[in-house]
């Protein structure tokens, strides 16, 4: 196949469009290239292009060398992924902190196997938040092109040798067919249809069927002054720039809007030449110099952008990205040089241990990483550090890996009751009674059978609905009659947790230093028009009169997620002594008398609740001193919330420990 400028023009419209997408760039609020992703289905048509040109070439000589072909395969891909990903892993080594660094263990072997398309729908929709931190997440797309290279060789030998006269029309039905599953997966499923090579599948196809069109004949029919002809380059750069500036990730993809993109990549392939406009553009040396060093370009765009996120934690803006693709430039022009260009020649010795070796370093520290669950051993020398490593303690809406919390009543944990002997403890309220439930499994073993009757914003009281934007919440309406009617059908010991703060006031927490919560969406509404104080209490007596009715009074509440607050800091700091060092003089404390002025209504409502079995308790006892509150314990070992409101695994522990006598006490007594 003849070398064309012009095709390595447009591989760099193709990365750049990518790098300004993932850069998340606006000027003036505007997002100029919002539908940059599409760079990707640009080289997905230029790679089935190129590839079924070389297998056409091989079977025209009679034999597909298929060694050989994954060979030159390998050279081309594998050297430069290696390097970067050995590079791009010291620094996450360094950056990363235990949780973060497993994920990362985790992509980097998908990436090396070549199956991080999979690993990554597994794991995150690729426009979420989180991809934004994600070193490797770019890799998909290469997984996906060496899935089709692993088919598409076999796939072509085999028609070829059956079907030879109808090649093109079984590539075209093939192509079809994935297409037709983009559509059906796109619409059931669209973060698989995005990463799935099945579903991105047509797109190579689209490439390779573009081989068997004579472009030698149209060149010569555009050369005579057929003005459609000569048009089909500017359609089909119009229909690129068109895709990248006005198409947006909120649209169904792969889907018919893919087409676009396809399609004007495919008008380049077969009208682009140098005697029109187009084309010569495309060629210039500087654009073909980017398409040259395109690919290492892809590699280092990913890694460049999420160490400045880590280190940076704030948004791009357009300097920064120039600085950034500068940054990016001079890697790729180093990796381009000394890595993509030497190994694409033939192997000596030499380089041949220089790959086996970056091989074995690469897997050997993903495996280990995986293995140790993000080498938490870094830390572990460190007294102090044990926050860093139990930063991650909040997965406390399971119980023994079953999700107890948001059930409805006929799947809510301990309903069944397989510990007949024992008396039921009740846990209800919103998501604060549902960040005990962990802790209070703990305790229950052969003392007790707990229920767990907890559902996000929703106090499981039937007497009071809660409205979402305004509308009703069907879901917890239910589950609150069902779980009031339960409550008040047995004679079990009640604990009661709720944000009363929230409801009561309808506002959000805002700290001292001005930090301030998400706006209020839901609001808990009496059914009768009472006031919500009055049929709280009025709740609450009722079932404090036949049951013994454990009440958790407000936990002091943050005003920002503390744990996310400090892995970010932590990330930003690249020894891992500086990060030692930051936890020793970190410092946040909420007022203690901001907390009771904002929790007196509250402490009223609860000090109103009458009845003979009454057991109240005071997080404030436990997480403040005479003046201020804290998140984490004394020695900074463990933090108390995993946000900035709930109590973490180590928070609930404290607070169940501190009423666990009178609750055992309470159990006996009914048993008496």
């Amino acid at each position: 196949m003849k070398y064309r400028d012009d095709l390595d023009g447009l591989r760099a419209v193709a990365v750049i469009a990518v790098f300004f997408y993932h850069c998340h760039l606006t000027i003036s609020g505007i997002n100029f290239l919002k539908g940059g992703f599409f760079g990707v289905d640009i080289f997905f048509v230029l790679s089935g292009y190129l590839i079924s040109n070389i297998i056409r070439e091989s079977l025209n000589k009679g034999k597909v060398d298929f060694l050989n072909f994954y060979i030159k395969r390998f050279k081309r891909i594998y050297p430069a992924l290696l390097v970067i990903s050995l590079l791009t892993s010291i620094v996450a080594y360094q950056l990363l902190l235990p949780d973060e660094l497993f994920s990362y263990g985790k992509s980097l072997l998908s990436s090396l196997l070549f199956l991080s398309n999979y690993y990554f729908y597994s794991v995150d929709p690729y426009t979420a938040t989180s991809s934004l931190y994600n070193f490797l997440l770019h890799t998909w797309s290469l997984s996906a092109e060496w899935q089709f290279y692993m088919f598409f060789p076999i796939f072509m030998v085999i028609i070829s040798r059956f079907f030879k006269s109808h090649i093109f029309q079984i590539l075209l039905v093939a192509a079809l067919l994935s297409f037709t599953a983009a559509q059906i997966l796109t619409v059931k499923n669209a973060d698989l249809s995005f990463y799935s090579f099945l579903t991105r599948a047509w797109e190579l196809m689209a490439g390779a069927l573009l081989s068997f069109i004579s472009r030698d004949f149209l060149v010569q029919e555009q050369k005579k002054n057929s003005i459609i002809l000569k048009l089909m380059p500017i359609v089909g750069i119009y229909l690129i720039f068109f895709s990248l500036v006005f198409i947006d990730d909120s649209m169904p993809h792969p889907s018919f809007i893919t087409l676009v993109p396809v399609l004007g990549t495919s008008l380049l392939i077969i009208f682009s030449n140098q005697s029109e406009i187009v084309g010569k553009i495309l060629s210039l040396k500087p654009i073909v110099f980017i398409g040259a060093i395109s690919y290492s370009l892809y590699l280092w765009h990913q890694p460049v952008l999420v160490v400045f996120r880590i280190v940076k934690h704030e948004n791009i803006n357009f300097l920064q990205s120039i600085l950034l693709l500068i940054i990016t430039f001079s890697l790729s022009i180093v990796t381009y040089f000394f890595i993509e260009k030497p190994f694409r020649r033939n192997l000596n010795k030499w380089k041949i241990v220089a790959i086996v070796v970056t091989i074995v370093a690469a897997f050997s520290f993903a495996i280990i990483t995986i293995y140790t669950k993000g080498l938490p051993e870094r830390f572990e020398k460190h007294d102090i550090a044990k926050l860093i490593l139990n930063l991650n303690g909040n997965k406390l809406h399971e119980v023994n890996g079953i999700k107890c919390h948001d059930n409805n009543i006929e799947n809510s944990c301990g309903i069944s009751n397989d510990k007949k002997s024992l008396s039921n403890v009740i846990l209800v309220g919103d998501s604060h009674a549902g960040s005990l439930g962990y802790s209070l499994e703990n305790i229950a073993g052969n003392n007790f059978n707990l229920i767990q009757l907890t559902s996000d914003v929703c106090l499981g009281m039937d007497n009071i609905d809660m409205y979402d934007r305004g509308i009703i919440h069907k879901i917890c309406q239910d589950r609150s009659s069902q779980f009031s009617k339960y409550i008040e059908s047995k004679n079990d010991v009640i604990i009661f947790s709720a944000r009363l703060n929230w409801y009561l006031s309808g506002n959000q927490y805002v700290n001292e230093y001005g930090d301030v919560e998400g706006s209020l969406d839901n609001k808990q509404v009496p059914k009768n028009g009472n006031p919500l104080y009055d049929e709280i209490l009025s709740k609450l007596n009722l079932w404090a009169k036949n049951h013994t009715l454990i009440l958790i009074y407000p936990e002091p509440e943050l005003g920002i997620d503390i744990p996310k607050l400090i892995s970010h800091r932590l990330q930003s700091l690249f020894s891992i002594d500086e990060k030692i060092k930051f936890i020793e003089n970190y410092n946040f404390s909420i007022s203690k008398s901001k907390y009771l002025e904002r929790s007196s209504v509250s402490y009223a409502l609860l000090d109103s609740v009458v009845g003979p079995n009454i057991i109240r308790v005071y997080p404030e006892k436990l997480l403040c001193d005479d003046e201020k509150c804290y998140p984490y314990s004394k020695d900074k070992s463990r933090l108390y919330y995993f946000d900035d409101d709930h109590l973490s695994i180590y928070g609930a522990e404290l607070l169940i420990n501190s009423f666990k006598q009178p609750l055992f006490e309470a159990l006996k007594q009914s048993q008496n």
